[in-house]
This record gives structure tokens, C-alpha cells and sequence, in this order.
């Protein structure tokens, strides 16, 4: 397959890594590709590192600081490419990562994932691995029961064609899961075994990313309960599942107040 494939890469301050994320697109072995990089409003030297560039498969944008949902939505409206997939700037894609998704491709299938490293600030040391189980079916029951059979952030190739929904702008957790549930109303998933994403660790504080988090699955619940294509049985399992996340990482994390706050927040 010689097909199209944009990569969208939102970018905010990222001149420590952005250059290995870029050469990692650019040396794919699958070179029939578009690279649209959307600086979110960057004051450090990202553009500067991204002239370096001599490469007329990259596309750059640039917008105020709105977040990488927004950052993301602009590459969305941009694409030109028959499938597309994303990339941190601090991730990497191993060389053969489009071409071993592009190939599983086939009329019934519109997104195809593969395994996930998670690696340290160097880029040196694979720290854990995810491989998703899921196969040959569709994928929006699994995203919905949060039960862990794919992978829920943005490692996925997808059949542009398909697509009917942008990011939640304004969230900056699960506004990949919130996505990609909302965009799965039809056609199968399949999975490769080979690694098509290594995921950098950064330490954050971990009060500050619970409060995100819950505040992102708060946003997924009142958005799908406005969708009418999604059962109430699901939308139920949904609120299950994501208070029983928040309730025990609080609880873990010694916030008890708010781990017993957030049985009540899930409710319907």
C-alpha cells in the first residue's frame, strides 16, 4: 500500500524532544506521508528547531495557547492523507510503525493500534509495555467498559473518511478516550504485535493529574449521556468503571475526602 498518511503532532514548548519525534516521522519506512506540526503557542526555541528541517512533507501551524485538543482539531481540518495517526512531541515512532498499521487495513477495518513502550526521559530504558487484545471486532463496547482490551490514548491509525467528531477542547485527560468513543460507531479494530509507539514517562504531580483526570471522565460522562447512538446500559458501565478509577487512585493517593466526593459525582 502506497497510501497517504498524515501524522498531526501538537507541540507546546517541546524543544527538548521535537527533534527525535520529527526524525522519527520522517525516517519511517513508509514514506509516502504528511507531517502537520501545530505549535500551541510555543515561547521556547520549537520553531527555530523545526526550520532545521528541509522537508517538503511537513506542514507547520501555529495558534495561541488553547491546549493540545485544540492543537490537534487544527491538524484535523488540515489533513490530506487517506489514514491518519498521532504523535506527541516527546514520543517516537519506530521506523516501521505506519507501514506495519497501513498494511492490516482492509474495507472492514478502520482502526488498527499495536503495541505500546513506555520508555524514560532518554529514551533508553523500556520502563513497560502494553499490548492491546482486542482483534478483528469493533472497538467502542471495550472503549466504553474502560476494560483495558485496547489501548484508549492516540497510538491508533485511522480511516480519515470515517471521522465525525473533534477533540473535547478545554480537557487535557481522556479527551483521547471521549474521541475515540465518539468516532467508532462503525467498523472493526485489529491490532499488530509490533511496537508502533514508544511513550516517553514525564513526572507530574500526581494531586494535580487526578484532579485532571476526574474532571476529564466527568466531561465523558455528560457528553455521552447527550449521545443517543450509545446504549444506557453502556453509558451505565461507563460511569461504573471510570468512578471505580477515580474512587480507589484517591483513595491510593490518600485523598479520602475526595475519593468518597467522587461516588456521588459519577452518579447519572
Amino acid at each position: 500500500m502506497n497510501n497517504l498518511v498524515s501524522v498531526i503532532m501538537p507541540v507546546f514548548n517541546g524543544e527538548k524532544y521535537i527533534s527525535e519525534a520529527i526524525k522519527s516521522v520522517l525516517n519511517q519506512s513508509h514514506s509516502n506521508l504528511e507531517l502537520l506540526i501545530i505549535d500551541d503557542g510555543s515561547k521556547d526555541a520549537t520553531l527555530d528547531i523545526v526550520n532545521k528541517f528541509n522537508d517538503e512533507r511537513i506542514k507547520y501551524f501555529r495558534q495561541e495557547n488553547e491546549g493540545v485538543s485544540a492543537a490537534r482539531n487544527v491538524g484535523l481540518k488540515n489533513v490530506c492523507g487517506e489514514f491518519l495517526c498521532f504523535l506527541d512531541a516527546d514520543d517516537i515512532l519506530p521506523k516501521d510503525s505506519i507501514h506495519d498499521r497501513l498494511v492490516v487495513f482492509k474495507n472492514d477495518v478502520n482502526f488498527v493500534d499495536g503495541r505500546v513502550e513506555y520508555v524514560d526521559s532518554t529514551n533508553t530504558n523500556v520502563l513497560g509495555i502494553y499490548q492491546p487484545v482486542l482483534d478483528g471486532v469493533n472497538p467502542r463496547e471495550s472503549l466504553l467498559k474502560i476494560d483495558g482490551k485496547c489501548f484508549m490514548g492516540v497510538s491508533w491509525m485511522i480511516r480519515t473518511s470515517i471521522l465525525k467528531s473533534y477533540f473535547k477542547v478545554g480537557l487535557s485527560h481522556c479527551e483521547d478516550l471521549l474521541f475515540l468513543i465518539e468516532n467508532t460507531i462503525e467498523g472493526n479494530y485489529k491490532k499488530v504485535d509490533s511496537v508502533v509507539l514508544r511513550y516517553r514517562q514525564q513526572n507530574n504531580s500526581a494531586m494535580t493529574n487526578l484532579i485532571a483526570l476526574e474532571l476529564g471522565y466527568l466531561t465523558c460522562k455528560a457528553e455521552l449521556n447527550k449521545n443517543s447512538s450509545i446504549s444506557e446500559k453502556s453509558k451505565e458501565a461507563f460511569r461504573r468503571k471510570s468512578r471505580s478509577i477515580m474512587f480507589k487512585s484517591f483513595f491510593k493517593k490518600g485523598m479520602f475526602m475526595s475519593a468518597f466526593r467522587t461516588l456521588f459525582k459519577f452518579k447519572k
